[in-house]
């Protein structure tokens, strides 16, 4: 009898992680679905591993760094801008009161 039970507490266990493996592809399934409609999600999750946060906050550093660097590069047109600047000095008028 002992040895039925231990198989059926066998069976139930090996069952319960080949769902859990379905949840985790149904979920990220879900997840990339949700993303061809949703323009923003707001995530909230709670870590419970110190681990987990330290590497997460690591990388959000890095990405707020990569997110933060902007480079420009201009090339100004100077017959034109001369050509605006002698407008407007024309356009000005000074007046003594």
């Amino acid at each position: 009898m002992s040895n039925n039970v231990e198989t059926k507490e066998f069976e139930i266990t090996l069952s319960a992680l080949l769902d859990q493996q379905k949840s985790k592809k149904q979920i990220n399934s879900d997840i990339k679905a949700l993303e061809q409609v949703v323009n923003s999600l707001k995530l909230v999750a709670t870590f419970s591993k110190a681990a987990t946060k330290k590497e997460l906050n690591a990388y959000i550093a890095q990405l707020s760094n990569q997110l933060s660097t902007l480079k420009l590069k201009a090339k100004i047109d100077n017959k034109n801008l001369k050509s605006e600047i002698n407008q407007a000095l024309n356009n000005m008028s000074f007046k003594d009161t």
